[in-house]
């Protein structure tokens, strides 16, 4: 879930993640619009996911690479890469 004041939350199983505090931030001027997905995992380092995303409608489709991975440029997940493909699907209300 993405919320409009710059943070994001990760539901597993029905609940939220055990997540400390996150944020994201999008430069949607970029070719492709990029995403940077920043978390603090609860005692654990600080992590950044750096990624392209594509929205469509009520899809959003993230391309996003592991910590010290270049920036994907595709919307693909590779078997054995350091990349990850979400597809999110916004609920209505």
């Amino acid at each position: 879930m993405f919320t409009a004041d710059g943070r994001w939350t990760s539901i597993r199983d029905g609940k939220p993640w055990d997540i400390s505090s996150t944020a994201y931030v999008i430069d949607a001027k970029a070719d492709p619009p990029t995403i940077d997905l920043i978390y603090d995992v609860v005692a654990r380092a600080s992590a950044t996911f750096q990624g392209t995303y594509k929205l469509n409608g009520d899809t959003l489709k993230i391309g996003s690479a592991n910590p010290g991975t270049a920036r994907p440029t595709a919307f693909e997940s590779p078997k054995m890469s350091n990349v990850n493909l979400t597809v999110l699907r916004r609920v209505k209300k």
